[in-house]
């Protein structure tokens, strides 16, 4: 468990770098892990689906619910900007 840590420069310390050495895999196939996984995590087929499902909601005067979903579209379009400017 020592001497696992790889970078103390805290720039690296984000969600693009390992800072910490994999006890089961190499430092960049974590890396493209944990980069496909927030990809899939923040998909645009996830924030479509709650916008749609906000609309339907508002349509039906159901607006606790409609809030609910816009928040989950609007968090997970953030989320997809933010991985396209960590890993693109």
């Amino acid at each position: 468990m020592k001497n696992r840590l790889i970078s103390r420069d805290w720039e690296k310390w984000d969600f693009s770098h390992c800072v910490i050495r994999p006890t089961h895999e190499t430092a960049m196939e974590l890396e493209k892990i944990v980069r496909e996984e927030m990809k899939r995590f923040y998909s645009p087929l996830k924030s479509t689906k709650a916008a749609c499902i906000a609309m339907k909601s508002l349509m039906a005067g159901r607006t606790s619910e409609a809030g609910k979903e816009l928040r989950l579209s609007m968090i997970n379009m953030w989320g997809r900007y933010a991985v396209s400017k960590l890993y693109c």
